[in-house]
């Protein structure tokens, strides 16, 4: 029997660094793509195999038989590819004298990879012997048959390449743990359809990305309107798809749209169970360790619109009874969390030096305050120059912007009395006192308030109780 070997080579990218405060998503990679390139031959001869068509097309749509591109190997056995970083393709590989078959690509996870990849398939060349009538085709001698030929594969693949070998085996392996899952996740299938299944996406002209502000809009207007369909509707495309378009709508999409869903679900309770069923699948990924710290944080921003942060809290002590490393990583989405249920020392030893901590909330606050003081100053030139513009033309009904500054300051000084107060409450709670005094008088040089003042006797009164 004879087989040939499709190395699949990717282009290594250097990794991106962000600073601390920036929303990194993995959903900034979209735009890219990637070069797949490779040589086929046959695992027999080691001949390389000219004429060999490769077809792709995307992994979901398989099943319809639509292709994006298709090329074929020259007379050396090589091919060319280019994919774009969107989502697992399907490569189909077609050879004169053997068997179809198909590999699975995922171009985004090998964008950070330093090193190159080989993906490694096998294809079996077509039986040339005829079928024999009253041969016995039970199951158990199927079974025989197949281990009698996988065994001869085996020893032949060994001699010849076994990284080959090695890298089928991972992928048999990978593919029955998912045959397994998909095999015990049948009973539990629901016999109506999902509320988060998504059935709808926006019209655009050809090169254009859809507004994904303009959508989030649309989602109270057609609540407002009672058109609650269309507007669960468009709640699930731009979660599932914002970030696509645009990387900063990161705490968009986890704070206006989620608000914006939990309101339509108390009207349309189709629309609470579509974010259920979400939330469900994110914590079903962290039950079979599939989890990772941004689905955390997406997770327990759900939990908290849905007024369900015992389940966040339950979830957390279970990733970090299990996984150590990634709590930590999880560790700033939960903390409020974990301080309100009294979880001191937990806080204390993922929250790191208490005074970089402090200094961290310091520089966060000035930088929001100097955020405030240049909308202040561009809203008195602009009414500066409205007002001129009235005098020359006469107008004596002067216009003057808004000033939003003083929200922005109040805004601000909230959030730094609370995160100071948090600190000072963990310090507190795990009998670091004089800490907690010394950052409450550094941060009183910072803002004079009452509650910073009081802040530690009110984090004793609490830790008491």
């Amino acid at each position: 029997m004879g087989a040939f070997i499709l190395p699949i080579v990717l282009p290594a990218y250097q990794k991106l660094h962000a600073q601390a405060n920036s929303q990194q998503s993995s959903a900034n990679r979209l735009g890219q793509s990637v070069k797949v390139y490779g040589t086929v031959v046959d695992v027999e001869t080691g001949k390389p195999i000219a004429g060999a068509r490769l077809v792709d097309g995307l992994f979901r749509e398989h099943l319809s038989g639509k292709s994006l591109q298709e090329t074929t190997t020259d007379g050396a056995g090589r091919f060319e590819l280019r994919m774009k970083v969107t989502e697992k393709h399907l490569l189909k590989i077609y050879a004169a004298g053997y068997e179809i078959d198909s590999l699975g690509v995922v171009p985004e996870s090998f964008v950070d990879k330093p090193e190159e990849r080989h993906l490694i398939q096998l294809l079996k060349k077509e039986s040339d012997k005829p079928r024999i009538e009253g041969k016995d085709t039970s199951a158990s001698s199927a079974l025989s048959r197949a281990q009698s030929d996988l065994a001869e594969l085996r020893k032949k693949y060994t001699e010849i390449h076994p990284y080959v070998v090695a890298k089928r085996e991972q992928i048999h392996k990978l593919e029955r743990q998912n045959r397994e899952r998909v095999a015990n996740t049948q009973e539990s299938i629901p016999t109506e359809p999902s509320a988060s299944v998504e059935n709808w996406s926006p019209t655009v002209e050809p090169g254009q990305k859809p507004d994904p502000l303009k959508i989030l809009e649309s989602i109270n207007q057609l609540t407002e309107r009672g058109d609650y369909e269309q507007a669960l509707e468009r709640c699930l495309w731009f979660f599932n798809h914002a970030l696509e378009i645009d990387p900063a709508m990161s705490g968009v999409r986890l704070s206006s749209c989620l608000s914006a869903w939990v309101e339509l679900g108390r009207r349309y309770p189709k629309a609470k169970q579509a974010l259920i069923e979400i939330r469900d699948r994110d914590a079903k990924e962290f039950q079979e360790g599939r989890g990772y710290s941004k689905l955390f944080q997406e997770l327990a921003c759900i939990n908290s619109q849905l007024q369900q942060d015992d389940a966040t809290y339950a979830l957390y002590k279970m990733v970090n009874k299990q996984d150590a490393k990634l709590a930590r990583e999880s560790y700033f989405y939960a903390e409020s969390l974990l301080a309100r249920k009294g979880e001191y020392q937990l806080c204390f030893e993922y929250m790191g030096d208490p005074q970089f901590r402090f200094e961290t909330i310091r520089s966060s606050y000035e930088m929001e305050r100097g955020n405030a003081e240049r909308m202040e100053n561009m809203r008195a030139n602009n009414a500066a120059v409205a007002a001129k513009l009235s005098q020359k033309t006469g107008y004596t009904n002067t216009w003057s912007p808004p000033d939003t500054s003083k929200f922005i300051r109040k805004s601000a000084d909230d959030r730094f009395v609370a995160n100071v107060r948090q600190l000072i409450l963990i310090l507190v709670g795990t009998q670091h006192e004089t800490e907690a005094e010394q950052i409450r008088t550094q941060a009183l040089a910072v803002l004079k308030d009452p509650r910073l003042d009081s802040a530690v006797r009110d984090a004793a009164n609490i830790v008491s109780k």
